[in-house]
């Protein structure tokens, strides 16, 4: 082969490997800049059964994160792809898109405190628990009656 025809054959080679690399630089740097400057927390719910990419589309639409694409990468990236948590989650557009990735990823919900007063019937248990808007009464009800349910949380008796 000629010089100049592998000279030039290398240099489009460097060129285009330098602009796969500029193009995944800009990609990169767009997609890891938070979503805006407020800083205003929302909550976010993950539902059981969400996959990443859900999880990131929702994210985007709730304007917590500027591209669902980029924000799945750097979890790709962080190898956390897998260990996203279910539950609500007090997130702020201002986050960087991997700090809400450390956040759904460790478990660290949102909690809601509630006291129950002693003496309390679980019917009054549910109605409290669905004033706070915790818990539908009757599915509360019911599962405090499964037993299945109590056995698999070490407790021995047969309701609660």
């Amino acid at each position: 082969m000629q010089r100049w025809i592998k000279r030039t054959l290398l240099t489009g080679f460097w060129g285009f490997l330098a602009l796969v690399w500029l193009v995944i630089g800009v990609f990169y740097y767009q997609g890891s800049r938070p979503a805006s400057e407020d800083s205003q927390p929302q909550i976010f719910d993950i539902q059981p059964g969400m996959t990443l990419k859900q999880v990131a589309v929702a994210l985007s639409h709730q304007g917590l994160i500027r591209s669902a694409s980029a924000f799945q990468a750097i979890a790709y990236i962080q190898s956390k792809q897998n260990q996203v948590m279910v539950g609500e989650f007090s997130l702020s557009p201002s986050m960087l898109p991997s700090e809400i990735i450390d956040l759904i990823t460790s478990g660290k919900t949102v909690l809601h405190p509630v006291t129950i007063p002693e003496g309390y019937r679980i019917t009054e248990i549910a109605a409290l628990l669905n004033a706070e808007g915790l818990a539908n009464p009757e599915k509360f009800i019911r599962q405090t009656r499964d037993e299945n349910l109590i056995r698999s949380l070490g407790i021995p008796t047969d309701s609660l």
